[in-house]
Order: structure tokens, then sequence, then C-alpha cells
């Protein structure tokens, strides 16, 4: 007996359990992610947006009413927020339709050529840059080769310059600023030929490198890829449109929910008095609403 018993008793659980399930289904649109983004906010609200904040409930009606904590985040429900809400509810039925009217694999097959367009750019540029660095790099070794003996000569034109620079300073400390500028003066011109010749080497391998190997290639910018319009961008475009923070307007829609989806006749929410009689205010008006709160 006690065997059948629990059997009935797990059975009636279990029809239970789907037809909780199946009126969630019915009141959700066909979409796994509109399920559960709805899901997630209902339990927000209950659990989330305005915990701690709800003391002294009693049953209003089929509402609940009771004492509610506002704040920068919790703003109370008046005819006149409700106006600006909707304001942004309107702006999420129009962004939600640009997102349903997008063409999602005509948007992954333009990234898909944009990707493949900048790949063969690349290649070519790389294939470029080889060419160019071992034209320039032939060039350099012939440069290397002519100046050798003049980086020789440099070795010695230091010794001299560091011979000469002691002498310059001796001459500095003894007062003869004739002597210093004389040394200075034979310093430069034994120095000048020597400097002059490698930079005149260095400008004609400039000029041959340009002439021989073309500019340095340019490197391809990345392609532009198009981003998809997603559901955030829907809630996102209601937030602005409110002239709410993001906070204030996820909250403010998590308590507005629950009322447009019952459409009036019950809540898991707690709202004030005042705000029981600005929501039947906008009932009408909140009621061309109810898809936004089931569909997403």
């Amino acid at each position: 007996m006690t065997n059948r018993t629990a059997t009935r008793i797990d059975a009636a659980a279990l029809v239970s359990t789907i037809v909780a399930a199946l009126i969630i289904l019915a009141l959700t649109t066909d979409t796994a992610t509109a399920q559960i983004k709805l899901g997630s906010r209902i339990k927000s609200a209950a659990s989330g947006a305005v915990s701690g904040t709800v003391t002294g409930g009693t049953a209003g009606g089929s509402l609940q009413t009771g004492n509610v904590t506002f704040d920068e985040r919790v703003l109370e429900i008046t005819p006149e927020r409700l106006d600006q809400f909707m304001l942004g509810l309107e702006a999420e039925v129009a962004m939600a339709a640009k997102v349903n009217a997008q063409d999602l694999d005509a948007i992954d097959r333009a990234n898909a050529a944009a990707t493949t367009a900048y790949e063969k750019e690349m290649a070519a540029y790389e294939a470029a840059v080889k060419k160019h660095d071992a034209c320039t790099g032939a060039i350099s070794k012939d440069v290397e080769k002519q100046m050798a003996p003049g980086m020789d000569n440099a070795q010695q034109d230091r010794a001299r310059m560091e011979a000469v620079a002691a002498r310059v300073k001796a001459a500095k400390d003894a007062g003869n600023m004739t002597e210093v500028r004389r040394l200075v003066d034979s310093l430069a011109a034994a120095v000048n030929p020597g400097a002059q010749r490698m930079v005149a080497q260095s400008n004609a391998a400039a000029e041959r490198a340009s002439s021989e190997c073309g500019a340095i290639p340019t490197k391809p910018e990345s392609p532009a890829r198009i981003s998809p319009l997603t559901w955030s961008d829907v809630i996102s475009a209601g937030q602005k449109a409110s002239r709410m923070n993001v906070e204030q307007y996820q909250i403010f829609r998590e308590r507005v929910a629950p009322y447009v989806v019952s459409q009036g006749k019950s809540s898991n929410m707690m709202y004030t008095s005042s705000e029981v009689g600005a929501l039947k205010s906008k009932s009408d008006a909140l009621g061309k609403f109810g898809h936004v709160f089931k569909e997403y």
C-alpha cells in the first residue's frame, strides 16, 4: 500500500512539473534564447533586483503590496516614469525588428569573403617585403664594402680626435682660447672629408635602393568586419530611449514585466500602493508591449 501511494504521489508530482513547464513555454517564444532570457529576468526580479528592500507585504487584490525602499538603483514606478519607460519599449520593438531582419548568412559570407581577400593581400605583401629586403640587403652589402676602408680611417681619426681633445682641454684650462679655436678648426678640417665621403656613399645607396628596389611595400589594413546586431542591442536601445541608466532600466523592466505578462492579475513582485495605482492607470498602454516581455 505504501509503495502504491508513493507511486501515485511521484506521478502527480511529475504531471505538475510537466504542466508548469508547458505554461512557461506557452508564455515565451519558441526560441531557446528568449526562454532563457525571460527566465533569468523573472528570477532576477524575484531575488536580486530589489532584494532586501521589501517589508510588510500584504495582499492588495491580486497584487502584492508593501513597503519598497527606493534609491538611485530602484526607481519608484510612477505614471511619468512609465511613460518614459514605454519610450524605451518602443525603441526595443524597433531594434528587435532590425535584429530579426538581419540576413546572418549574408553577413557570414561577407565577413568570410573579406577575410579571404585580406589573406591574399597579406600573402602578396609578405612576398613583396621579402623581395624588397633582398634587394636592399644586397645594396647594403655593397655600401659596407665601399665604406670598409673609411671605417679603418675612422678608427685612426678617433685616436687623433681623442689626442686633440686632450690638447683642447689643456688649452682651455690655461685660458688660451686662441689655441682652443685653432685646434677645433684643424680637427674639423681633418675629419670632415671622411665624414662627407661616408654621407655621400650613404645617400647614393639610398637613391640606388629607391631606383632598383622600389618603394617599401605597404601593409594592407585589416578587413572591416560586419558585426550583427544582438538582443543586447535591443535592451541597450530601450535603455537609451528611456533616459535611465543601465541598471535603473534593467531593474525597472524586471519590476514591470511580471505585471504586464500576467495582464495585471497576479505578480510575484512587491509594489507600493501608489505603484499599483500607477501601473493600473497605464495598463492599456503597457498591454500593447506584452509580447516584448514574452519574446526577449
